[in-house]
């Protein structure tokens, strides 16, 4: 008996039954553990000429490992895979591999003794042709193969990174709008398409199909790896207007017509301006300017990062409006809005709640006057944003109302004001321009309290 190592489409049961030969309901090979070879990569070459099919081989890279699967064969078997699926194809192989057998103990196979994690000797097949075209697999190649994973109790890690040998999903000429690409997701637009070199599209962000030959792909990778960072910065800044939905109709759904329901649907139309300049960016690097996409993604993040600034600024100061606008409604009922039956205001808190109003329209004076060299979030914090708002917008209410009574009450003497001094005011405007002054002024109040003491 021999310990042998399949590895790409022989993790398929029905493909080991065709190649062996092996009636339907024939004894099949003993599986004994999935295992892995390191510093070994999976590749799929054209071994056959005019044949479009692919088939599995190895191929040595001492960052990379293959997974697959230990069998027990017979010498004659393991030459019938030499012949198959053409002879002179494949050739005999010695390699050392890890068996992966955490739940079992020691297992015997011919004399050797197979351990979970200890490296014994295996056979298995290499193409005899490295010069063979590198090229995709068929899907249904992939899928086999990860069947026969899962079949193979590979480890759900194990198989998942099968994929990753794969290369890609799809192949350049599978790009096309009302498809999907090799992730299932919907194209919606294809922005340029380079016949089996690289294709640039967008689903629910831009993104790239490498070359269908699998070493180009993997340079590719690498020269796009540089921009990973930033093409993740500006995702996460677009994420917001990518998923945004308009404003829905306010007639009901019978009595909308047309495409109603997919116009709100629709993204915010800054995604279309950003994500064009995004796929130039990327077609850039693909054609080997690396400098200049990177130049081009740092200005779209820094064009993104303003926008959202600019509109967090408008959240802020829309924010601190209407928290003044409440103030003075609310202070204006409890003016001139009769509480008897709840609770009666005393007739001489009417200057204080005229002054409150005053230093809410003084703060928000203040906001709009310094809102340009004032430090704020982008709109993708509203929370902060409007918290900082309305805190000032009640932090000038409280101090115009606090300013007037502490003149009143005498507690602060005078108050100058240019060449005059305002002193104990009853007059409703100086009232008004006491409370604007204490709103527009954030630390008149707190300073004249702290000169007090």
């Amino acid at each position: 008996m021999t310990l042998y190592f399949a590895y790409g489409d022989l993790l398929d049961s029905g493909v080991l039954r065709g190649r062996l030969g092996i009636p339907a309901g024939g004894n099949m090979p003993t599986p004994i553990a999935p295992a892995k070879l390191t510093q070994h990569k999976l590749l799929f070459r054209r071994l056959i000429a005019a044949d479009a099919r692919t088939f599995p081989d190895v191929a040595p890279d001492p960052s990379a490992t293959i997974y697959g699967a230990l069998l027990d064969l017979t010498d004659a078997q393991v030459a019938v895979l030499e012949a198959a699926p053409a002879p002179n194809m494949y050739r005999r192989l010695q390699s050392d591999v890890t068996p992966y057998l955490p739940q079992r103990g020691p297992v015997q196979v011919g004399g050797v003794v197979v351990r979970h994690e200890q490296k014994v000797t295996a056979i298995l097949h290499e193409a005899v042709n490295k010069t063979a075209d590198v090229a995709q697999p068929t899907r249904q190649q992939m899928r086999a193969i990860l069947d026969g994973a899962l079949a193979s109790e590979l480890p759900l890690l194990w198989s998942r990174s099968l994929i990753g040998s794969f290369g890609q999903l799809s192949c350049v000429d599978d790009i096309s709008t009302e498809k999907c690409d090799g992730a299932g997701e919907p194209i919606t637009k294809v922005y340029t398409k380079a016949a089996s070199l690289y294709a640039v599209y967008e689903t629910d962000r831009v993104k790239v199909q490498y070359a269908d030959d699998m070493e180009r792909a993997d340079q590719q990778r690498k020269n796009m790896a540089e921009l990973n960072e930033l093409r993740g910065q500006i995702a996460g800044l677009i994420d917001g207007w990518q998923t945004a939905k308009r404003r829905r109709s306010p007639l009901p759904a019978w009595l909308r017509t047309g495409d109603a329901e997919n116009h709100d649907a629709k993204p915010d139309p800054r995604v279309k301006k950003y994500n064009s300049r995004v796929a130039a960016g990327l077609i850039m690097c693909l054609e080997g300017d690396a400098k200049g996409a990177r130049s081009t993604l740092q200005g779209v993040y820094n064009d993104i990062l303003a926008d959202r600034e600019s509109l967090g600024r408008y959240q802020y100061l829309n924010g601190a409006f209407w928290t003044c606008v409440l103030i003075v409604v609310l202070f204006y009922l409890f003016r001139h809005t009769h509480w008897n039956q709840f609770y009666k205001f005393p007739g001489d808190t009417t200057q204080l709640m005229l002054a409150a109003r005053a230093g809410a329209v003084g703060a928000f004076f203040s906001v709009a006057m310094g809102l340009t060299g004032r430090t704020i979030k982008t709109d993708l914090h509203p929370r902060d944003n409007l918290r900082d708002a309305v805190l000032r917008i009640m932090i000038g209410t409280i101090a115009g109302g606090v300013l007037v009574l502490l003149l009143q009450s005498k507690f602060i003497a005078t108050l100058a004001a240019g060449s005059g001094h305002i002193e104990l005011i009853d007059d409703w405007k100086a009232i008004l321009v006491v409370g604007f002054v204490a709103g527009f002024l954030e630390r008149l109040v707190p300073d004249l309290l702290e000169k007090s003491k």
